[in-house]
């Protein structure tokens, strides 16, 4: 992995710091990531990224919410909502900060009890809420397509299961994009076979019948 110092000495300082950590995170869980690696690699000291961030968890959020905003912001900001999702796990290794995609950050500190609320709160703020407000305000099929990212990045990206991690990106993609259009084709279906059913009257029942004897 390329140090972001190396050759970067004339970025601010709170730039490079960023990118050290951003590429740490995602290659290493937060309990193995320490504040003197990403300085020395940043080629600051460390009281300065303590100075800066506050803490390491405090340096694991901005991290987090710099690789959103690297990546094009949220499905609310995408012209092609399902594409945008798609795009959010079909990477490689990421051997420089502008390539990291946020899930491969935050799922790969997802069990450790100091950022798991951060990650939780990541996913349901900017994957969840804006994609159900393009998928028609429904929070449930939202849900599912986001469980079905976070579960394809975790066999893929954290797992490194080679089924997944060795298929060509194009297959990957296409399959993704149906597998995303599938569960919103399902919600849709669902939603019109409620609004077809009748609506129950009080004398339509078995009791209702039964009282007319």
């Amino acid at each position: 992995m390329r140090s972001p110092a190396a050759g970067d000495r004339a970025m601010p300082a709170r730039e490079r710091i960023l990118n050290a950590a951003i590429l740490r995170f995602a290659h290493h869980a937060f309990a193995e990531t320490s504040l003197r690696d990403i300085a020395a690699e940043a080629g600051v000291d460390v009281a300065y990224v303590h100075r800066s961030f506050g803490s390491k968890t405090g340096l694991f959020r901005e991290a987090l919410n710099a690789t959103l905003h690297r990546r094009g912001g949220t499905t609310s900001s995408a012209a092609d909502p399902v594409s945008w999702l798609c795009d959010q796990i079909v990477t490689g290794r990421p051997e420089r900060s502008e390539d990291v995609l946020p899930l491969t950050l935050g799922l790969r500190s997802l069990t450790n009890t100091e950022t798991r609320e951060i990650v939780h709160e990541f996913i349901e703020e900017h994957f969840i809420k804006p994609a159900a407000r393009e998928f028609g305000d429904d929070t449930y099929r939202a849900s599912m397509v986001v469980a079905l990212l976070t579960g394809l990045a975790i066999f893929r990206l954290t797992l490194s299961m080679p089924p997944l991690l060795d298929t060509p990106e194009p297959r990957l993609r296409a399959s993704i994009k149906a597998a995303i259009r599938g569960l919103l084709d399902e919600g849709a279906e669902s939603d019109d076979e409620n609004s077809a059913k009748p609506a129950r009257t009080g004398g339509s029942g078995p009791t209702s019948m039964a009282g007319k004897g």
